[in-house]
């Protein structure tokens, strides 16, 4: 079961949190009590573990980032076996993926994808400059901080070029929405392949979906290897038609026609960026907020008076001027008190945030990583503003001893701590996520101390409770807050 071990010993190593799962292990946020040092720290699944190919892919995993000094490759502390366990020690980001990024999202603007997977291909030149691939880049190992400082993670089924004995053994691995179309042929990784899933996770970033969309692995497998690259100014249309060669490129099935490494990709997606002109808005992200631009009034043309002599053309002029004033106050408000129910949102555009997570209560930052000791607080006698949600068919334990046991959300309006799922500015979006939580509500975003008009939280009776909360879910999924507005 995964996160089983939180709460308990590896070696000197105390676990924790569970931060995330695959098929090659779990990754928790550990403390080093030898070194005295927060971590992350893999451990390879213990089915796995017998298997002597994933034995020797954990193994160099370790070994090819640890050797690769590129700084968006993640730094490796230390790696070895602890009681048939083999582990890796690695610098804990504090941030989120991309995977969880584009969820938040949908798209990005295409400078911001740009400069962040600019950052990924020079860790993919790092590598390939010593025979090393990656073979499975994709959005969940590209973890992004708060400063938008990019990390290519997880080389677990990396393979150097000379050694073909993992790809004889082992076979095709990796997602295979971003496989390059030879791989299923059964042809040899190289630079190319990972270039193409370069291509794929910069064409997910601008259009909000893989290249080839399926329901299934053969339908997949099928569209990359017959389909043409999608042309994405038709899909956005937002973006400029000086994208579609350098992702029909990117994506070419041939691999000697593509771009002959991920910085010559990257260059000429910087220059389609140049091109389209200013970016087009994007949901707001807790990963790297933008300033709060304030919503501008509709000019209003005022016609000046006839010329007179008279002394009371101006108190006549100031008249006119309050009165159109007046009017145009009037219409704000109206507008405001429309939208207020939410039967409005269409109508109005959406906001940007200016921050999405607090980082220490109480205080507005841009950082995702909360403080690790519970905030003071003072009680609020304010009532929540809460909007509709569907309610998650849930089955909740009643037992205090059971494992994970987290009591019952108190009343909104009592709680001054929360565990925040989302920041958003449509409700239909917040509603969905709010959906999927149980004991979750959605609130002014101010309530937590966000920028943006809706949050989705659960309320908790302390901060500790909160953490609780999160730390069942994944990296960038979840965050203490604690009520500010």
């Amino acid at each position: 079961m995964p996160g089983e071990r939180v709460g308990t010993r590896f070696g000197p190593y105390r676990l924790d949190a569970l931060l995330g799962a695959g098929g090659m292990g779990e990754v928790y946020r550990a403390y080093d009590t030898a070194k005295d040092r927060v971590v992350a720290l893999k451990l390879l699944n213990p089915a796995l573990a017998r298997d002597p190919v994933y034995r020797e892919r954990f193994r160099r995993e370790s070994q090819t980032a640890a050797r690769l000094g590129e700084p968006h490759i993640i730094p490796i502390h230390d790696w070895g076996e602890v009681d048939g366990v083999l582990f890796i020690d690695m610098r804990l980001v504090q941030g989120g993926d991309l995977r969880g990024l584009l969820r938040y999202a949908r798209r990005l603007p295409p400078p911001r994808a740009v400069a962040l997977l600019e950052q990924i291909a020079a860790a993919l030149d790092a590598a390939h400059a010593q025979r090393l691939i990656h073979r499975d880049v994709k959005p969940e190992n590209i973890l992004v901080t708060d400063r938008d400082f990019a990390y290519l993670v997880d080389f677990g089924i990396a393979d150097s070029a000379g050694d073909t004995r993992l790809t004889e053994v082992g076979g095709a691995i990796g997602s295979v929405a971003y496989m390059a179309p030879e791989l299923f042929d059964g042809h040899p990784a190289g630079p190319a392949s990972d270039v193409y899933a370069l291509a794929c996770v910069l064409c997910e970033c601008l259009t909000g979906q893989v290249p080839f969309p399926a329901a299934t692995v053969g339908a997949a497998i099928k569209a990359a290897v017959t389909t043409p690259p999608p042309l994405v100014s038709t899909l956005v249309p937002e973006l400029s038609p000086a994208w579609d060669p350098v992702i029909v490129r990117g994506l070419s099935p041939d691999p000697r026609r593509r771009f002959g490494s991920a910085g010559e990709l990257m260059t000429a997606a910087a220059q389609a960026a140049r091109a389209t002109g200013a970016p087009y808005g994007t949901v707001p992200t807790p990963f790297a907020p933008t300033p709060l631009a304030p919503t501008p009034l509709a000019p209003t043309a005022l016609v000046p008076a006839p010329p007179t002599k008279k002394f009371w053309g101006l108190p006549v002029l100031i008249g006119i001027v309050a009165l159109v004033l007046a009017l145009a106050v009037g219409a704000l408000i109206a507008v405001t008190a429309f939208d207020a129910d939410g039967s409005g949102e269409g109508a109005q555009a959406p906001l940007t945030a200016s921050t999405a997570v607090s980082e220490t209560p109480g205080r507005t930052s841009a950082s995702l990583a909360p403080s690790s000791s519970p905030p003071t607080s003072s009680p609020s006698s304010n009532t929540v503003r809460t909007y509709p949600a569907p309610t998650p068919d849930v089955v909740v334990s009643a037992d205090p001893s059971a494992p994970g046991y987290v009591p019952p959300p108190p009343p909104i309006d009592e709680a001054q701590y929360f565990a925040q799922f989302g920041a958003f500015n449509y409700l239909d979006t917040a509603r969905q996520t709010a959906s999927e939580h149980y004991g979750s509500v959605i609130v002014d975003g101010s309530l937590v101390g966000l920028r943006t008009r809706y949050a989705v939280v659960r309320p908790t009776r302390s901060w500790a409770e909160a953490e609780r909360v999160c730390a069942k879910f994944g990296a960038g999924q979840c965050y203490p807050q604690r009520r500010v507005g």
